[in-house]
């Protein structure tokens, strides 16, 4: 949830909470719950051609958030609009602001950063689903709201990349077992974190070979699954996986703190 800006009045609107300034054509639109979880560009639409790609930001908090801007200049007249989103497990967050009035970015990007890192959701240390590359000519399926499963083009075999765990909940041998693979056969990698790759044979052929990467906080955790003629691409892709997986934001560094906001808080 936002808390409104000083200076703007706020009315209901259906499932949106609408904040107005006196004497200003300046609107702010927030519903705090979507459903599902959308890509902002799908959001965005094409009304009002956007500047740019949406800017990633981490929330006080430490969940994801974007942001995206645009201005439209047609025979309607000027438009300036932003648009952000927090991203909850299984929800969106949704901010929207817009002006007719032009010269505005600055002091409405201002306004609209601050209320997406503050906005408040109380979801805590959970499983998460985290950020990773998609393998290449690979098709994707999300399980909302955690899970992400991937599967070649050609060949029998899948990708499945578990929601990030927190160590208070399982060891890592633990998480190993629940994810089917020999937790006594593992060797050290090293990526963006560090951690340990399982390979297993099943007694029907197929190979499973795993990942369990380790940021202190959370487990990070992916699973392929093939053939024997599929498993050499399999492996090669949960890799690239494994190379590009973030850790999940600490809400304590610095990088996740607000800049001096110019707008305060009633």
């Amino acid at each position: 949830m936002i808390r409104r800006p000083a200076g703007f009045r706020a009315r209901i609107d259906g499932d949106a909470l609408i904040f107005e300034a006196p004497g200003d054509d300046l609107v702010v639109r927030y519903v705090e719950r979507r459903h599902p979880v959308t890509p902002i560009e799908e959001l965005w639409g094409a009304e009002v051609p956007s500047v740019g790609p949406a800017e990633l930001l981490v929330t006080d908090e430490g969940e994801y958030a974007w942001i995206m801007e645009g201005e439209r200049d047609d025979h309607r007249g000027h438009l300036t609009r932003f648009l952000g989103a927090v991203v909850g497990d299984d929800y969106l967050a949704v901010l929207e602001a817009t002006t007719a009035r032009r010269g505005r970015h600055a002091e409405i990007g201002d306004l609209v950063e601050h209320l997406l890192r503050t906005d408040t959701h109380m979801l805590g240390k959970r499983r998460r689903p985290y950020r990773h590359a998609a393998p290449a000519d690979w098709s994707v399926e999300i399980r909302a709201p955690f899970y992400t499963y991937y599967r070649p083009r050609a060949g029998a075999a899948t990708i499945y990349v578990a929601p990030a765990i927190p160590r208070s909940v399982l060891d890592r041998e633990s998480m190993l077992v629940s994810l089917g693979v020999d937790c006594a056969k593992t060797t050290p990698i090293h990526a963006r974190l560090s951690g340990t790759w399982s390979s297993t044979v099943r007694s029907d052929g197929r190979h499973l070979d795993a990942f369990v990467l380790d940021d202190m906080s959370y487990f990070y955790a992916a699973v392929a699954d093939a053939a024997p003629n599929a498993i050499a691409a399999a492996r090669d892709a949960l890799r690239d996986i494994a190379a590009s997986v973030e850790g999940l934001p600490d809400p304590t560094a610095d990088r996740c703190r607000a800049a001096t906001a110019s707008w305060m808080i009633d």
